[in-house]
């Protein structure tokens, strides 16, 4: 990691390891905080550090070093933690509301391009590792009884639903009021995801997170009898970016799989059918960005307020630009088949040269063998 650039105005450094470091700082998980010092003032910290900043350097990377202090690397992980694997069931939680939904309420706009779609996992056996004590620690966003707890994942909404733009028309309005993104996911759902598993040390209780994938597979069963997994891929990590350069071509063991349930086949013989279809493709996407987020707009002693972006300018982001679906198998290779009563999906980054996101559906049926419904 460079050298520092930013003087942290109200604390002497909140996280100065991103992802690729190694040592956490101090007993507390990786996150060193002065005693005493609440959320808020780590929050507005980091926002008098970056307005510290930017006198003299540029708005990336100022937003970069934020970037650096705000998420650390897991205690004991080691190198390669931006392609950590987490699979696992969709949990309940995702800030305040009823799950899965968006957390927007007290996001640092300096490192945060766009409303959060934040999900919440009870991860398989082979993540428990991810678990730091935060993690058991349960909250109106997270459940937890201290002897289970959740991985939170967290992906800006617009990449998950890329005809999410969060904007009421009203720059005054509360975040209550944006639209939803429409997304298909339900708690209980089984969901695989590859990304940077990072410390936040914006939250406290500190708790681990996937944060942010580049590869996302969740679904089961739904209506009609029928098993649907959608999928999520973007070539090259998204807010936030900087933590490390993903390798072009992408690494072998990049690859994420995982397997759904399949639906129980019917009485009297039935043929599997699985079918895979691009739903969206978007080449080379322009992200479309304004969140108020200004040396004047955005968090600031007066203005400030825990679990509220209502002082805050409305965030609005969007993806931009177009692409044949045909197109979309120069940057990813999905597949997917039946094996041993499972459904199981493989998706893959294919190359890099340049940003793309995709969106993809496998559905898996029986059909009669005597070809009725």
């Amino acid at each position: 990691m460079r050298p520092s650039i930013l003087a942290l105005a109200a604390l002497a450094g909140c996280c100065h390891h991103g992802p690729e470091g190694s040592d956490p700082i101090g007993a507390d998980g990786g996150c060193h905080t002065a005693a005493g010092v609440t959320e808020a003032q780590v929050w507005e910290s980091l926002w008098q550090s970056f307005a510290t900043c930017v006198s003299s350097h540029s708005t990336e990377e100022c937003r970069t070093q934020v970037e650096q202090q705000e998420w650390a690397a897991l205690p004991g992980a080691g190198p390669g933690t931006w392609r950590t694997a987490l699979l696992g069931t969709v949990a309940p939680g995702g800030s305040q509301y009823a799950s899965p939904e968006m957390a927007p309420e007290g996001d640092l706009c300096v490192s945060h391009d766009d409303i959060d779609w934040n999900l919440n996992v009870w991860p398989d056996p082979s993540g428990a590792a991810m678990l730091q004590p935060g993690n058991l620690t349960g909250d109106a966003d997270h459940p937890g009884d201290g002897d289970a707890g959740v991985v939170e994942a967290e992906w800006e909404a617009m990449y998950v639903d890329p005809a999410f733009a969060a904007w009421p028309g009203d720059a005054g309005s509360p975040y209550e009021d944006f639209a939803r993104p429409s997304i298909d996911m339900a708690v209980g759902d089984r969901v695989a995801l590859r990304g940077a598993g990072v410390l936040d040390c914006g939250h406290a209780p500190y708790r681990s997170e996937l944060h942010p994938p580049y590869l996302l597979a969740w679904g089961g069963l739904r209506d009609g009898g029928t098993s649907v997994v959608h999928v999520r891929a973007t070539a090259r990590f998204t807010r936030p970016e900087e933590f490390v350069t993903l390798p072009d071509p992408p690494e072998p063991g990049e690859a994420l799989r995982a397997d759904f349930p399949l639906p129980p086949p019917p009485e009297g013989g039935a043929a599997l059918s699985v079918t895979t279809s691009v739903d969206w493709f978007l080449d080379d996407p322009a992200i479309v960005v304004d969140q108020g987020c200004s040396l004047t707009a955005g968090v600031s002693a007066a203005s400030f307020a825990p679990n509220t972006d209502a002082d805050l300018a409305s965030p609005a982001a969007h993806l931009v630009g177009d692409s044949s679906p045909a197109a979309a198998s120069d940057f990813f290779y999905l597949s997917a088949g039946a094996d041993g009563g499972r459904l199981w999906v493989e998706i893959a980054p294919v190359s890099r040269p340049r940003q793309a996101v995709f969106g993809a559906t496998v559905r898996a049926a029986w059909i009669p063998s005597d070809g009725g419904s």
